[in-house]
């Protein structure tokens, strides 16, 4: 068989690599093995990763019947649960992303707007002034509140307060990448990782199964539009419900998974954002626009198109996962190569997005280049693709606008001097080493001048 060239060294050495210091583990074994290379992660297995877009769009438009996205995605089961989107494949995928897809796209993201800008500029409110802090950590309370306001339609109170906490902690313990790995999730007692992690994950059980119950026995309520309210008023195609499992894992995703990944997307761009005065002045000049009686209008931030080539292009220098991947249930030939069954097959997303041809000088961070055209979904794809893209997607880059909009248009934020924005592993996601460490030197009022 032909199989694809990739590192001599043991399955423990590659995998040390990958956990460490992945983005240079993946540079090298380009620069040596081209556009398809193989690795061997212990705990994934074999893992036959493509960079090029063509065998990355055979590799989206296969089947889940030979490309099995679930099964690549089963380390995640303790963590979000046997439910989850994530971790499904064939029928039962599609069944649950019909039902949450009408939630989470197109116009419904405009009834979500104005709470995102309040929260961010409430949070803004209280970061210190004159004093250093990681913006990271500020990035994720806020995406946290965002979640909870307009996903789980908490008011601000005892249970909003109770689910901050508890998801903060079980966040910070998961994003332990030895924790993903099998033999590590031990329960030995709530003082240990693992055991600390299930009883947190018990707390917010807790909590939803009483909202559950209690919705359920209050009835429809058209006053509501948050995506819990309308998950439990879904139906499949039978006319059945999900059931308090099937919610319950679809809410933890996009409680645990959702508010980390754009809090984390977030850091990286204003990482690279506030190392360029002149885009930042560009882009506050073009806030200005999108204001009425002094204040942000979501509608209008949301179609600004610097600000949208400025998201699309933090996500294409700095994809929060490197890679996805599918098992592949039947050998296949891609890419000129034999791939056996068994293997993953992984669209690189890192390396895809650093391809001269579609991106040019593809280590400078340059948003005016989504301004001059647009790539393929096989060349830009930091939320995946097929039938398996990221289901909040649209969510994300709403989200991401606002946020960046809100502290763009407030703060006069400084980096540490001589910061690198290195990366480090949070479970399966790559975050900002320190957090983006940043002094806050200027706050404007929140009603701003159009």
């Amino acid at each position: 068989m032909a199989l694809p060239p990739g590192p001599s060294s043991s399955a423990l050495s590659q995998t040390w690599q990958w956990l460490r210091h992945p983005y240079e583990f993946l540079d090298e074994c380009a620069r040596r093995y081209g556009d398809t290379f193989h690795c061997h992660i212990l705990g994934f297995g074999h893992v036959a990763a493509f960079t090029s877009p063509e065998c990355i769009k055979e590799i989206y438009a296969g089947s889940s019947e030979t490309f099995a996205g679930g099964k690549a995605n089963a380390v995640l089961r303790p963590f979000v649960g046997a439910n989850s989107v994530l971790v499904l494949d064939g029928e039962p995928h599609h069944r649950q992303r019909k039902l949450l897809m009408p939630a989470l796209h197109g116009e419904r993201m405009h009834a979500y707007g104005q709470a995102m800008l309040d929260l961010a500029s409430e949070s803004l409110d209280s970061w210190p002034l004159d004093a250093p802090f990681a913006l990271h950590a500020r990035m994720q309370d806020v995406t946290l509140r965002i979640i909870l306001r307009t996903i789980f339609g908490v008011a601000p109170g005892t249970t909003f307060d109770h689910i901050i906490r508890v998801t903060k902690e079980a966040v910070e313990i998961a994003s332990n990448p030895l924790l993903l790995f099998h033999f590590m999730q031990l329960d030995l007692g709530r003082r240990s990782p693992w055991g600390r992690f299930l009883y947190l994950q018990r707390q917010i059980d807790d909590v939803l199964r009483a909202e559950v119950d209690q919705r359920r026995s209050d009835g429809p309520d058209r006053r509501r539009n948050d995506v819990f309210a309308m998950l439990i008023e879904a139906r499949d195609d039978n006319g059945a419900p999900m059931t308090f499992q099937e919610l319950r894992d679809e809410l933890v995703t996009m409680l645990v998974a959702g508010h980390e990944t754009t809090a984390t997307a977030l850091a990286w761009s204003l990482s690279y954002l506030l190392r360029d005065p002149e885009l930042c002045a560009q882009l506050r000049s073009e806030l200005g626009t999108a204001t009425e009686g002094g204040r942000l209008v979501p509608e209008r931030v949301a179609k600004l198109e610097l600000l949208d080539a400025t998201v699309r292009e933090a996500l294409r220098i700095r994809p929060v996962a490197p890679m996805v991947g599918r098992i592949l249930q039947h050998p296949i030939k891609l890419g000129g190569y034999d791939i056996p069954a068994g293997w993953a097959v992984a669209p690189v997303i890192y390396l895809a997005h650093r391809r001269s041809p579609a991106f040019p000088e593809p280590e400078r961070f340059d948003p005016r280049r989504f301004l001059r055209g647009r790539p393929t979904p096989n060349e830009w794809l930091p939320f995946g693709g097929g039938i398996r893209r990221c289901i909040g997607a649209a969510f994300a880059s709403y989200e991401m606008k606002m946020v960046l909009a809100t502290v763009l248009s407030r703060a006069e934020l400084q980096l540490r001097p001589g910061y690198e924005a290195r990366a480090v592993r949070r479970g399966v996601t790559l975050a900002p080493l320190d957090g983006v460490p940043v002094t806050l030197s200027a706050r404007r009022p929140a009603r701003l001048q159009a």
